[in-house]
């Protein structure tokens, strides 16, 4: 009950009491609809709800939409987000190549009266984030559906009692006072014994409420790797990354307090440009979104060999991986969903220390962080060159964190949790 309180009083405080009474309305009334209309109308379907984290669709719910498009059958999918029209603005694109096999995809919002029918309707729920929906899922009592957990990818910087800074413990929920009323999410799923075991110990959780079924997005991955399926992207931005003869680096840095523009302890952004024009050589720049709003790396980006990757590219971040010969990030678990491609990475390590303090790392940083550790412009310079000219110095690395984080499994994501061998596939997307 404190949790809820704390919200109240944070709420009250920041936009007042008219603010908070209405959303209090925007949420009660869909509720109190599910809670009556889902016990006496039985209209539960093969639909599929996937509720966003926001309004943007990340790399699991590409890969979730594309996996259901393969099927010969079509399934209602609905996606639930927290503003429409943005939805619809940002992921055009991937929207319009599903909808264009034949898919039947609705966006609609969170808390209202079409989202608690949606979900009256759809046999399993894909979260990408806990909140709001678990309480639906508290009093939801249809055994037919199920309830999915894939959080944001595999974890690389330090969470719950691991984490350096802010609090360990969550506030406790009414869940945790009357557990007797309450049902549990029924799949959290993970993609390795050890990030499970690593979770299971960082939030104090019993490893065998995690499931081994994988995230959506490596699936997604390893078809594109193997060339069985097509990135979905702008045809501008496509054509623009089609240069076979470009060596391209995809620079994608987490993050955090300690972050630059210009990430290196020596040198200057014109001698970047100078190394990159003079080696024919193209550095893209991958950033969260409200970075990209800010403009935060506009100062080094001059739009022929530093350029923006951002969510006008794709909002779904393993769509542009196939076309980076190369790596550039810090503590992102971005290099993650390089790996499988088994091409170079190189690690920032200017500020190692000062992160490892202030937020601190979930894995030994020279284990499994297999590349090439760099502080200074110029040694990321010679690393560049060499792997352009094929020296290769980290594959047994990349090899090694492969087979401990991302093990073959005889099933796709979507095939554990959902199909269970039903219906067969058509051709890829």
């Amino acid at each position: 009950m404190s949790n809820i309180i704390h919200e109240v009083v944070e709420i009250v405080e920041k936009d007042g009491i008219l603010s908070f009474l209405q959303r209090a309305t925007n949420y009660i009334v869909p509720l109190i609809y599910f809670l009556i209309s889902h016990r006496i109308v039985n209209d539960l379907d093969d639909a599929v709800l996937i509720v966003l984290r926001r309004s943007n669709i990340d790399s699991d719910t590409v890969a979730l939409l594309t996996e259901l498009a393969r099927r010969e059958e079509s399934y209602p999918i609905y996606l639930v987000c927290t503003d429409v029209a943005q939805c619809n603005r940002m992921n055009g694109t991937i929207l319009s190549k599903i909808r264009g096999l034949d898919q039947e995809i609705h966006v609609i919002s969170r808390n209202t009266i079409e989202f608690a029918r949606a979900l009256r309707s759809s046999r399993i729920v894909f979260l990408k984030g806990r909140n709001y929906i678990e309480r639906y899922r508290w009093f939801d009592r249809n055994e037919n559906r199920s309830y999915v957990h894939c959080d944001h990818g595999i974890v690389t910087k330090a969470v719950g009692a691991y984490a350096r800074t802010g609090t360990t413990k969550s506030r406790p929920s009414v869940s945790d006072f009357f557990p007797f009323l309450f049902r549990e999410i029924d799949v959290d799923s993970v993609e390795s014994d050890v990030e499970k075991h690593s979770k299971a110990s960082a939030y104090g959780l019993n490893p065998n409420g995690f499931a081994t079924y994988g995230y959506p997005r490596f699936d997604r991955i390893r078809r594109l790797r193997d060339g069985t399926a097509e990135p979905i992207l702008p045809p501008d931005v496509k054509a623009d990354l089609s240069d076979d003869d470009v060596f391209r680096i995809l620079f994608a840095p987490t993050t955090h307090d300690h972050v630059e523009a210009f990430p290196f302890m020596s040198g200057d952004k014109e001698e970047l440009w100078q190394f990159l024009e003079e080696n024919d050589i193209e550095l893209y720049i991958r950033m969260h979104l409200y970075q990209e709003e800010g403009g935060f790396y506009d100062e080094i980006i001059d739009g022929e060999t530093v350029k923006y990757a951002g969510h006008h590219a794709s909002p779904a971040s393993i769509e542009l991986l196939p076309y980076f010969d190369m790596l550039l990030t810090d503590y992102s678990s971005i290099y993650m969903e390089f790996l499988p491609f088994d091409r170079p990475i190189a690690f920032i390590n200017s500020y190692h220390e000062q992160f490892v303090q202030s937020n601190g790392l979930m894995f030994d940083y020279e284990q499994y962080f297999p590349g090439k550790k760099v502080s200074e412009l110029d040694e990321f310079c010679s690393y560049v060159r060499s792997c352009r000219d094929g020296d290769d110095e980290f594959s047994q690395e990349r090899q090694f964190v492969r087979e401990v984080f991302l093990p073959p499994r005889e099933q796709s994501f979507l095939e554990a949790t959902y199909f269970n061998g039903r219906h067969c596939l058509v051709e890829a997307v």
